[in-house]
């Protein structure tokens, strides 16, 4: 994690002069000397708008996505449409977005019973809405055209930074181009081990997300 975070900052130094408010930077400290130095010494990031999302991918059989989320899928739509399961969504040229994989959405604040009450209106502001990040846990194309995910919201762990999955709830998440990619790391303990072949994890649900505030995804994407 620490690794991905100092890889991360080297992106956001690209970003802070046009941007300083967004990460909480008043305009005057940009003045002085030193950062100056450091900011012209950083590239730009190359961007372009991001698309809209479609699922790619192989066809999954239906016994290969937990029965939960089939039920819920099934819900939208009358008995006789069944939905296409789907290894992956894609937006844009090479953002993809697969089962476990990690997704941020803002959202009123009425807490969702079934469907991510996403906001979509220009006048959506701190007051209306939140960002709600979920865990993917099944990607499918919708009988109306647009493809959809069934995910799980994520709690905080009280004083600490770190989240947990929400295991008991399920909810439908339609792919609009207001849903972003976000990364989820485990966030580790005593129990997990780092050996030369790679990481072992312990089952603890708790996690580390990474979002735009931190520089993922990237600013090109």
């Amino acid at each position: 994690m620490r690794a991905m975070k100092r890889m991360l900052r080297g992106q956001l130094a690209s970003q802070i002069a046009p941007q300083p408010a967004y990460f909480g930077i008043e305009t005057e400290w940009l003045h002085h000397a030193g950062v100056c130095a450091h900011l012209c010494t950083s590239q730009p990031l190359w961007r372009q708008p991001s698309g809209t999302w479609r699922c790619s991918g192989g066809t999954l059989i239906a016994c290969r996505v937990t029965a939960v989320a089939r039920e819920l899928a099934q819900t939208r739509w009358q008995s006789t449409c069944q939905a296409k399961w789907r290894g992956r969504a894609t937006i844009g040229d090479d953002a993809r977005l697969k089962v476990d994989d990690c997704v941020g959405v803002l959202v009123l604040l009425a807490p969702p019973r079934t469907t991510v009450n996403i906001e979509r209106g220009s006048y959506a502001s701190e007051l209306s809405c939140i960002t709600a990040y979920c865990r993917t846990v099944a990607v499918f194309d919708n009988s109306s055209g647009s493809p959809a995910a069934i995910v799980q919201p994520f709690f905080p762990v009280e004083g600490s930074l770190d989240v947990m999955v929400d295991g008991a709830r399920f909810w439908y998440l339609p792919l609009y181009d207001g849903v972003c990619r976000a990364l989820r790391l485990h966030s580790c303990c005593c129990a997990c081990s780092n050996q030369p072949s790679g990481c072992g994890h312990c089952t603890m649900n708790c996690w580390r997300v990474l979002k735009r505030p931190d520089g993922y995804p990237s600013g090109s994407e």
